[in-house]
């Protein structure tokens, strides 16, 4: 049987936090994982700094994230 390592543990609760965050909305969730920099090849500008992220993840930062305002990349 395979044992499972502190580092694997870690990191797949990273994932579900991630996940849950996403599906709930909860931005700051999601965040929590986020350095200063982030860095997405996928992007046009591919470094932003954690407010920027923030800003495309939950526009107008009050406003209500829903399916229709998640960000796609």
């Amino acid at each position: 049987m395979k044992r499972v390592t502190e580092d694997e543990t870690f990191l797949r609760n990273m994932a579900h936090e991630f996940e849950e965050g996403f599906n709930s909305g909860d931005v700051d969730r999601i965040m929590r994982f986020y350095a200063d920099t982030y860095v997405d090849v996928n992007l046009r500008n591919p470094v932003q700094t954690k407010a920027e992220r923030r800003r495309v993840l939950c526009p107008g930062y009050g406003a209500s994230w829903n399916s229709s305002e998640r960000a796609t990349g």
